[in-house]
């Protein structure tokens, strides 16, 4: 099966990314002063969780996180065009080490072959037999 290990890779960065962000949520929980509104850190908290959920749920190969990372990642990818194309821009409160800009460009490009590959028919074969197996 080659395409197990991209669909591993994926995976994995989805575990990642959501338990960088939870971990790097853990001073800001812990201040009495947090540097952002309690509505920012739980949005960020909930994403969080659900990437490290969808990372596990694809290593399991289970078919509703495979849907979920497919639509999470369009609804993504449409809102980085919007945002790239200047049509909307969001307030720029959550500071990081990368510039918006390019931020923005490497989730476009990371959501677009996300999205790119797990639409292939071999993928979508890949997660619909192991739906049907575990009904049996």
């Amino acid at each position: 099966m080659k395409q197990g290990w991209v669909i591993k890779c994926f995976a994995y960065t989805e575990i990642i990314l959501g338990i960088t962000s939870l971990f790097s949520l853990i001073p800001y929980s812990l201040n009495s002063q947090p540097p952002y509104p309690a509505t920012v850190i739980a949005f960020l908290f909930t994403t969080a969780l659900i990437s490290t959920s969808l990372g596990i749920g694809i290593l399991k190969h289970n078919t509703q996180a495979y849907y979920l990372l497919l639509f999470f990642s369009g609804v993504i990818v449409l809102s980085k065009i919007l945002i790239l194309s200047k049509i909307i821009s969001l307030n720029q409160s959550i500071s990081s080490w990368l510039t918006p800009g390019v931020k923005d460009s490497v989730s476009f490009i990371y959501h677009c072959l996300l999205v790119f590959y797990f639409t292939r028919k071999s993928v979508i074969k890949l997660f619909l037999e192991t739906a049907k197996n575990a009904k049996l």
